[in-house]
């Protein structure tokens, strides 16, 4: 399980958690120099010859010759999405990563010009002109020698407000591309709401067409009015499509798993804590039980951050801290899943586990910051809220001991995802996202320029 801890042999000592906060130092350090060591090659090298460099990082994906292609501007949770989109076969579906092309656009790009929906001031202005003409022959050389070698339909996008596709959509829309948008943000609360109405109000989307993954996020952005209304449809989330296969499969439930919400911008430290504590102590009481416990953390630095919460005593050997394993492989194996306020616990609602959210300490904000609603009656149904650590205590030991079936609530989980996310029936949201984009490229078979497909 490549970083996974099993513990139970030797203890972490005090120097042991010393030497893994170097090691992040270290590593963060490095990381940096590397940025700044991409960002003066590019400025060394101009624009046309760093995307000469650029162009060494393309992933040709699914790519085969007299299909529509579509470059994707990959981030890390977008590229999930286009995993699906691949899966299909349709359409060739080239990435480059937009972190790495915005890391190489810092070398023309002021301050001012990095702000994500902020930048958005700095476009006509003239102090900014010849800043943005550089990153725009960046983006407009790349795009010529990609479709070279990939002759390209449109580009497809992770957000309609990143700073560092802004030169690309400039470019696009000088080659005849679309520039369309699979957007990532998706409401979660109303704090959340009210967060996207401040921050996009006043923010005017540019491109051709964007999907979002709900209606509520619809709703929000027309609310803002940064989008036009034939500008944006509702498709889903193709990454959760992967939930159709995986709660289908049959498997033995022999796992408890408490999603971490260690870091402070999920707002409950206090209750991550409590919720941790009582977890370690339950797979110790049940170390006889054929159970495994599992704390599925976000990424190594939050699995660190997990291991020094529980001190330096070993861990119960029927205990696994990681951040490697797939949510994929733990979930539809669960008994229970524990969690708050996040994406992965709404994940685990497309399997059958039993859900336990904690109501307690400080988690109990106000309703606007919670996902889950104590309160509704639609949340009470699918949901197990535990107000103490006796309850929680109670809803472990019931888990190990296999007394908590899986939950067949099929219609009332389908209902609360709905709230979040659209939920196709007859398709899956991957077709769709397909759909929304191929409606939209040229009928040149893969050259600019063209007529745009009429929607069916």
């Amino acid at each position: 399980m490549g970083e996974t801890l099993r513990s139970g042999a030797t203890p972490r000592r005090p120097w042991h958690r010393l030497a893994g906060s170097v090691a992040r130092g270290a590593q963060r350090l490095l990381d940096e120099y590397k940025r700044q060591l991409l960002r003066w090659i590019a400025a060394l090298l101009g624009p046309r010859r760093a995307a000469a460099l650029a162009m060494l990082r393309l992933d040709p994906g699914n790519f085969r010759p007299g299909r529509d292609t579509v470059l994707c501007l990959t981030r890390p949770h977008f590229a999930l999405d286009v995993e699906q989109l691949r899966k299909l076969d349709h359409v060739n579906w080239i990435a480059l990563n937009l972190i790495l092309l915005g890391e190489m656009q810092r070398a023309w790009a002021s301050a001012e010009m990095q702000e994500q929906t902020y930048y958005q001031k700095t476009c006509g202005d003239a102090r900014y002109a010849a800043r943005w003409e550089r990153m725009n022959e960046f983006a407009r050389a790349l795009l010529r020698r990609i479709g070279r070698r990939y002759p390209l339909s449109g580009l497809l996008c992770a957000n309609i407000d990143y700073w560092q596709s802004e030169a690309f959509r400039n470019a696009a829309r000088e080659l005849g591309l679309p520039f369309l948008t699979l957007s990532r943000e998706n409401l979660l609360t109303r704090y959340d709401e009210r967060l996207i109405l401040e921050r996009y109000t006043g923010f005017r989307f540019t491109g051709d067409a964007v999907a979002v993954f709900g209606e509520w996020m619809r709703e929000a952005l027309l609310r803002a009015g940064c989008v036009r209304e034939d500008q944006i449809v509702v498709t889903g989330a193709p990454r959760l499509d992967v939930w159709s296969n995986a709660a289908a499969t049959a498997a033995s439930r022999d796992g408890i798993v408490l999603i971490s919400f260690a870091d402070p911008n999920y707002y409950a430290p206090e209750a991550f804590r409590l919720t941790l504590e009582r977890f370690v102590a339950a797979a110790a009481r049940n170390a006889a039980a054929n159970v495994r416990f599992v704390i599925k953390a976000k990424n190594k630095e939050d699995r660190l951050a997990v291991l020094a919460m529980c001190g330096a005593a070993p861990l119960p050997s029927n205990l696994e801290v990681t951040s490697s394993v797939s949510f994929e492989t733990l979930l539809p194996r669960a008994r229970l899943v524990l969690g708050f306020n996040s994406m992965a616990v709404f994940d685990a609602l497309f399997t059958s586990a039993p859900l336990a959210v904690p109501d307690m300490l400080d988690t109990r904000r106000g309703t606007d910051h919670l996902m889950f609603d104590p309160e509704d009656p639609l949340c009470r149904r699918v949901l197990r809220f535990y107000r103490t650590p006796q309850e929680l205590d109670a809803v472990l030991d019931a888990a190990a001991a296999g007394e908590t079936a899986a939950r067949q609530d099929t219609t009332d989980r389908r209902a609360l995802i709905a709230r979040y996310v659209h939920f196709p029936e007859s398709s899956s949201a991957t077709e769709l996202v397909e759909r929304f984009v191929v409606q939209r490229l040229p009928l040149t078979g893969g050259q600019p320029g063209g007529a745009v497909r009429t929607a069916a």
